[in-house]
């Protein structure tokens, strides 16, 4: 029987008849036809977006879906200026603009995240050119009126591990880029931070650092608020949603702004077909996990040169990866028989929405494959490196449910 919020309760590869088995159930019961007159026209981006108009409806001094129009499948291109120029007047920002793509299979039929880029177009000009590139891959596309803000990405799913629904919530940050601010998003900022909360909005996991008290402090209402939309709706399978907010606005009543829904994605499953058995003493839990695995082996620090004869085992990096090339440290260390890695800072992956390091797509499926990688609070990382000083071996269990990832000590008697 599945859990509520299970993460893997929307069945992928989805077909056209599985989703209108999804828009049938949704409330109100009315609403189906026009969402399915929407994957129709507009592709799986533009199914989302009618979904989360849906959600901001049910609490709309909280939430808001910027404005949004659909390049719809079959778009002559000869019209598309005029399309254009006709459809965006009504938006709030005319100088900006977050063109999509939505393809039919988009989100929804496939467990991919974050498949194609999103750009944003400075002017007409530009909002003209990347939207015939976005239709010429995917065949309609979604231009959205552009919001300045950090970007959010959270995660609404069961918790094997911790057996219960949880909220995990990866956020961009502020940077100064040449003397101004410029807000990132956790869909590629590799330093986003990660936090988890229940359903109520307390607080299972911390950030590691966050700042941004005003953001931070509305996260609990924002949880609560937005579990209660989604179930009201009629969903009741994992979802991923993206938000952005402009920190500064926060006190002067800013809302929530709801720029994609899909379910849980490709990265976040497989928990089911992975014996998630806890023992030794658990040293930690975070939210910053690169899929649903087991490992455990012996620790090896900073194996970028030093690789361990006893195979498998699990890499501890000490050194930033960011300095040198961290797809091919990590994928040489998989094919010398790593099956873990453990960092308490940046290594390939955020948040389960998108690519990071601006890393080919199909290179970074081939390293999340091969091993499981964790970020840990650093108390547990300078346990772990003060250990590996002291005695000749130190062996750890890994242990994620894509959710959420748990770190255990082993003695011998835990792995006799």
């Amino acid at each position: 029987m599945c859990k509520e919020f299970d993460v893997e309760g929307w069945k992928y590869p989805a077909t056209r008849l599985d989703i209108e088995r999804f828009a049938a159930q949704l409330n109100p019961k009315a609403y189906a036809t026009m969402l399915l007159e929407t994957l129709n026209i507009g592709g799986g981006k533009a199914f989302g977006l009618n979904i989360a108009d849906r959600i901001a409806l049910k609490n709309p001094s909280l939430f808001n879906v910027p404005e949004w129009l659909i390049i719809p499948f079959g778009e002559d291109g000869s019209v598309l200026e005029r399309f254009l120029k006709m459809l965006t007047v009504n938006f709030v920002n005319q100088q900006r603009f977050m063109v999509r793509s939505s393809a039919l299979h988009e989100d929804w039929m496939s467990p991919l995240s974050g498949e194609h880029e999103s750009k944003i177009a400075f002017g007409q000009p530009e909002l003209l050119r990347f939207t015939r590139e976005v239709i010429a891959t995917s065949g309609a596309a979604v231009v959205q009126d552009y919001v300045v803000g950090v970007g959010i990405v959270v995660d609404i799913g069961y918790s094997k591990l911790l057996k219960k629904t949880v909220v995990r919530v990866a956020s961009g940050r502020p940077t100064n880029v040449g003397g101004r601010t410029v807000y990132t998003s956790a869909t590629w900022d590799n330093e986003a931070q990660v936090s988890v909360y229940d359903t109520n909005g307390e607080m299972l996991v911390p950030f590691h650092e966050m700042g941004m008290d005003d953001v931070r402090a509305k996260l609990p209402e924002l949880v609560r608020e937005l579990v209660k939309a989604v179930k009201d709706i009629g969903i009741d399978f994992g979802v991923q949603l993206e938000l952005i907010i402009n920190p500064n606005m926060i006190k002067h009543g800013a809302k929530w702004n709801i720029v994609q829904i899909r379910p849980s994605p490709g990265t976040l499953r497989g928990a089911g077909g992975v014996l998630l058995q806890s023992k030794g003493k658990l040293i930690c839990t975070t939210g910053k996990v690169s899929k649903a695995s087991v490992a455990e082996a012996n620790l090896v620090k900073d194996p970028a040169e030093n690789f361990s004869s006893q195979k498998p085992w699990i890499a501890l990096w000490v050194n930033d990866l960011s300095k040198y090339n961290c797809l091919f440290q990590i994928d040489n260390a998989n094919a010398h028989g790593a099956c873990g890695h453990l960092s308490d800072f940046t290594l390939i992956t955020n948040s389960a929405h998108g690519t990071s390091l601006n890393l080919p797509r199909e290179d970074l499926e081939i390293v999340l494959q091969g091993s499981l990688m964790m970020i840990i609070p650093r108390k547990a990382f300078f346990l772990l490196r003060s250990k590996l000083r002291k005695e000749d071996s130190v062996r750890v269990c890994m242990l994620s449910d894509g959710l959420i990832g748990q770190l255990y000590l082993l003695s011998n008697e835990d792995t006799e």
